[in-house]
């Protein structure tokens, strides 16, 4: 009934996989991770094929190119709804700088000792982070038990004023 779109695209089998995963998490616990590129409900017509790297016609020479469709986090979010905690989806770049990627590159580079690979790694690093290659497009999307986002109520521990910590990539961490 909150659909404002109107058409969209449903893959009733990835609907079926996080249930089952949600359904997992609430009785074993755990946590999953997806990374693809999609949005949040904000989209209608993302199917397309790609052949060689590029855009190609669905219909022409079936067979021949590679479909895809964009996920629809909000979809997700809502199979998994009252099992799980969801976090995201966020930009692949932010989720990554969350996780230090910057860091991670300094170290690298410090210790490269030839030109190839120090230019390896910042074409690398580009090609995750810019927005206008994998940065923006990929998304991160994470299932966890309730109990791991949920403040605590002062009726546990009133004396703590301290929020949880931020879950790994979904919150920004600093280094003490």
């Amino acid at each position: 009934p909150e659909e404002t779109r109107d058409h969209v695209e449903v893959c009733p089998e990835a609907g079926v996989l996080i249930q089952r995963l949600a359904c997992r998490i609430e009785k074993d616990g755990g946590a999953a991770l997806i990374a693809d590129y999609g949005h949040d409900g904000t989209k209608t017509d993302t199917f397309r094929g790609f052949r060689n790297h590029k855009l190609h016609d669905v219909l022409k020479a079936p067979g021949t190119a590679d479909l895809t469709a964009d996920v629809d986090f909000s979809y997700l979010r809502k199979m998994a709804e009252g099992r799980t905690a969801t976090l995201g989806p966020i930009k692949q770049r932010e989720f990554l700088k969350n996780m230090g990627i910057d860091l991670r590159l300094q170290v690298l580079l410090q210790n490269s000792r030839d030109s190839a690979t120090r230019e390896q790694l910042l074409h690398s690093f580009d090609m995750l982070m810019s927005p206008k290659k994998m940065g923006d497009c990929f998304h991160f999307f994470a299932l966890l038990p309730h109990h791991r986002v949920v403040h605590p109520t002062k009726t546990d521990n009133p004396q703590s004023k301290s929020p949880l910590p931020p879950v790994a990539g979904f919150g920004e961490l600093s280094l003490k």
